[in-house]
């Protein structure tokens, strides 16, 4: 009721929390529907946004395991990254958005990950929901006018001193890569972290030879 009277909507009467049984003769008022699943994905790894990849993980846990809780949906997580042969020596998992500085991933976790999503039936919506490079989401100001543009998919990862891109590219034969970039405890400016990453990508795009 404080956010309704904040907004100027007078509330009187008795009113009833989700956790209790409504009266019989409630009625609704309002419906808001959330978005799609994919269209919830596209926004946490175009944006990053932080808070939709928090309330995704714990949906996980309310719908896998019926408990809404970060503890239950990250050992769901952490069961299915096993099952695709990642070990729990090489992923810790805190929480949904990666800003705690206890997760931790071993390069070839992200590469077993990204793999296995190439293989996977959603890989399309999986790799539409990826920032383009030079084109939206946290790439799109970067690697412009490079032959990396609108062909390097990837998940930017950024904390203070860590600066990780993870993805997709292809080469001058169209020919698929992955790819994993972390560097760590850097001294230099992110800027300049940035274009090393993206100096990598460029190279991969530009590839004429043979598959190494």
């Amino acid at each position: 009721t404080y956010v309704l009277r904040e907004s100027g909507i007078q509330v009187n009467g008795t009113y009833f929390s989700q956790t209790k049984a409504l009266p019989p003769e409630a009625r609704s008022a309002i419906t808001n529907r959330s978005p799609a699943t994919p269209q919830l994905i596209k926004t946490v790894n175009k944006r990053s946004n932080n808070f939709f990849a928090e309330q995704l993980l714990t949906t996980i846990g309310m719908q896998v395991a019926k408990k809404g809780s970060r503890r239950t949906a990250v050992n769901r997580v952490m069961s299915w990254l096993n099952s695709i042969g990642i070990l729990n020596r090489e992923f810790i998992m805190i929480d949904g958005s990666g800003l705690s500085r206890k997760n931790l991933i071993a390069p070839i976790s992200t590469a077993r990950l990204l793999r296995t999503m190439y293989n996977h039936a959603d890989f399309q919506l999986y790799y539409e929901s990826l920032p383009i490079a030079g084109v939206d989401g946290t790439l799109r100001y970067r690697m412009k006018g490079t032959a990396a543009e609108g062909n390097v998919r990837a998940k930017t990862g950024y904390v203070s001193n860590v600066r990780c891109l993870s993805g997709y590219v292809k080469d001058k034969k169209q020919r698929p890569y992955i790819f994993v970039i972390m560097v760590n405890h850097y001294s230099v400016p992110t800027s300049y972290v940035n274009q090393f990453q993206d100096n990598i990508c460029n190279i991969l795009c530009n590839y004429n030879g043979p598959i190494p």
